[in-house]
Order: C-alpha cells, then structure tokens, then sequence
C-alpha cells in the first residue's frame, strides 16, 4: 500500500522558504511565482533522473548544481534544502526577491 502523503523534494522545501520569506517582506507572491518559480513546476524540471542509483526530480538536481556553484562547495542531495538555507541566511546583502531571480536566470528561463 502506498503512502496518503508525498515526500517533499528539496526543491519543495526551498519553494516553501522562498516564498515565505517572500510573504513577510510583503512582496507579490503569486507574481513572483508566475515570474520566478512556476516553470519548475512544469513536466520537465518535475521529471525524476538518475543520479549514480538514486533518482531525484531534475528541480532538485538543478538547484543542488547552482548551490555548488554559488557555495563554492560540495553539497550532498540530501543535504540541499539546509545548506540552501545556511546560505541564504548568511548573506543578508541578498535579499530574497534577488535570490530568486538568481535561480531563475541560471535556469535559463
């Protein structure tokens, strides 16, 4: 039998952290999503690919990559969502709008 709920990816999570930061800075949400976030949302980027033996939905992957590059090091899967969060909350210069136009833009979007 299958489980009533679904596991949220880290991509899941980091959506939930943008976006309620996003909330209590009083900025558009649903613009921002329709702008920033909804394309991850599509088949493609939802899709689940192979990484080693395990697969993870190509959001995940994605967002894993970009935290590397701007990090500057290296980030375990399962890992992602609380080192997203490290980051973000390191950096206060950047604020979360930026951020996410950040995510947008090296997504090709």
């Amino acid at each position: 039998m299958r489980p009533l709920w679904a596991q949220l990816t880290a991509a899941d999570l980091i959506k939930n952290l943008v976006f309620q930061r996003l909330l209590e800075t009083g900025t558009d949400v649903e613009k921002a999503y329709e702008r920033n976030w909804k394309e991850f949302e599509t088949g493609s980027w939802e899709a689940e690919v192979s990484v080693g033996r395990l697969r993870y939905p190509r959001s995940a992957i994605f967002l894993n990559h970009w935290l590397i590059a701007r990090a500057g090091e290296e980030v375990v899967a399962r890992e992602v969502f609380a080192q997203f969060k490290r980051y973000a909350d390191d950096d206060p210069n950047v604020a979360m709008p930026v951020l996410l136009e950040q995510i947008h833009c090296a997504a090709g979007q």
